[in-house]
C-alpha cells in the first residue's frame, strides 16, 4: 500500500525490497528512490510522512522505512539482483547487501523493464 501511494503521488519507487538484518534481527523496509538524489534526502522524507498520513490503516512505522538514492551502495546491489535475476514477489535471497549483513531479502517487483541507473561492473 505504501509504495503504491508513492507513486500515485508522482514519488520515484526505482526499487523496493524489505531487508532482514542478521546483526538487529528486524525487517526494514528500503525504497530506492531518484527523489532522494533530486530533492535531497529532507524532501524525500517529507513526502514519505505525506503518504503515511494519506494512509492510517497502514499497519507499519514510519521506523521501519529506508530511503535510500540510487547512487546508494544497497542501491546498486539491489539493482545487480534486478538485473541477474526475474524477480517475483516472493524471491528471497540470503546475501550481504550494501556492506549491510543480511539473512534475507525481499525484493518487490516493480513495472520497469531493468533498474533505471547504472550498476557498477555492469
Amino acid at each position: 500500500m505504501l509504495i503504491q501511494r508513492l507513486l500515485q503521488n508522482q514519488f520515484d519507487v526505482s526499487a523496493a525490497c524489505w531487508l532482514l538484518s542478521s546483526e538487529k534481527d528486524d525487517w526494514r523496509l528500503y525504497i530506492v528512490s531518484k527523489n532522494v538524489d533530486e530533492k535531497g534526502r529532507s524532501q524525500a522524507h517529507q513526502e514519505l510522512e505525506a503518504a503515511f498520513e494519506q494512509l492510517p490503516e497502514l499497519w507499519m512505522d514510519r521506523s521501519e522505512v529506508r530511503l535510500v538514492g540510487t547512487t546508494d551502495r544497497v542501491a546498486q546491489e539491489i539493482a545487480a539482483i534486478q538485473g541477474r535475476v526475474p524477480v517475483k514477489l516472493k524471491n528471497t535471497f540470503h546475501i550481504k547487501l550494501g556492506g549491510l549483513t543480511s539473512a534475507e531479502i525481499h525484493i518487490y517487483p516493480l513495472p520497469l523493464p531493468s533498474p533505471p541507473w547504472g550498476v557498477n561492473g555492469a
